[in-house]
């Protein structure tokens, strides 16, 4: 009975073990003309990297993406996901960001090695299940993604004429107390998106941040927030435009204003990812370093 309860598994592409074993390298799959998952549009893509883990095991680093094709230029909504192919034909994983915030009700994702189409089975949340097979087409020079290696966070600000202030991963908070008159306050406060811990090549990716400032008629000229994104390495810059809150010196004042940026991930090399701007006594809260990993 075991027997055959095996084999009608295999039949559906589910088997305990692998009955062909996966191989290391790059899974993709588009759902252009595909009856599978109908709840997804026809510009889902999605991009898996298996690399081979411990006692026949692999890890498993992947994307999925949407285009939005009203938007000019077009921009790819990117969640990325990770997880383990077990050496039974089992995968768990978890979803990790959706337009880089967090997902908290609905992070796991599962399925298996599809002995049957020799690909990997995934049952996303609310969508349905997709299986992702080898895809020769793809570059040898577009074989991998960048990870996320390093992650440093800016100096805290010494406290100056009445500013104090911190810097965390993704925030500057300054705040200013006259202590010859409580009436003459000010709070600056930057905040930064967090990026993804994966980028894969090709896709499009959006960072932002705000800029707040609250700041007493008595405050001087040019006090302010500024909240920005640089870049270096292999990544390209197809949207900049930084937010700034505060007193300008023409005494204009500006109480909170949001930050937009776009970037197309490239492959290879190294990428750099700074969040940068400041207020009157800190600076630039953090650096992303990005590893390619081949394969």
């Amino acid at each position: 009975m075991r027997n055959v309860i095996l084999l009608a598994l295999c039949a559906l592409g589910v088997c305990q073990s692998f009955a062909e074993p996966p191989q290391a390298g790059t899974y993709t799959y588009t759902n252009a003309g595909s009856s599978q998952a109908q709840t997804m549009q026809a510009t889902d893509s999605f991009r898996v990297t298996l690399t081979p883990g411990k006692n026949g095991s692999f890890g498993v680093v992947g994307s999925w993406s949407l285009a939005d094709e009203l938007s000019k230029p077009p921009i790819s909504h990117f969640y990325s996901f990770k997880g383990t192919l077990s050496n039974k034909g089992t995968f768990k994983g978890t979803l990790l960001w959706p337009d880089n915030v967090r997902v908290e009700d609905a992070r796991l994702i599962s399925g298996f090695w599809n002995t049957k189409a020799n690909g990997l089975t995934i049952t996303f949340p609310a969508m349905g299940a997709i299986t992702l097979t080898r895809n020769s087409a793809v570059t040898d020079a577009k074989l991998g993604h960048f990870v996320l290696t390093k992650t440093e966070v800016g100096q805290q600000p010494t406290p100056y004429h009445g500013w104090t202030g911190t810097v965390t991963t993704t925030g500057l908070n300054e705040s200013y107390l006259d202590p010859g008159d409580a009436n003459r306050t000010g709070s600056l406060v930057g905040v930064w998106d967090t990026p993804p811990s994966v980028l894969m090549p090709g896709t499009i990716i959006k960072l932002g941040g705000t800029a707040t400032a609250k700041l007493s008629k008595s405050m001087g000229d040019s006090v302010g927030m500024t909240v920005r994104w640089t870049t270096a390495g292999s990544i390209e810059t197809l949207q900049s435009k930084q937010a700034y809150a505060g007193r300008a010196a023409s005494g204009l004042v500006d109480t909170t204003e949001t930050a937009q940026f776009q970037f197309r991930i490239g492959s290879g090399g190294t990428i750099m990812l700074y969040a940068t701007g400041g207020g009157n006594i800190s600076r630039n809260p953090c650096a992303y370093t990005y590893t390619w990993v081949a394969g």
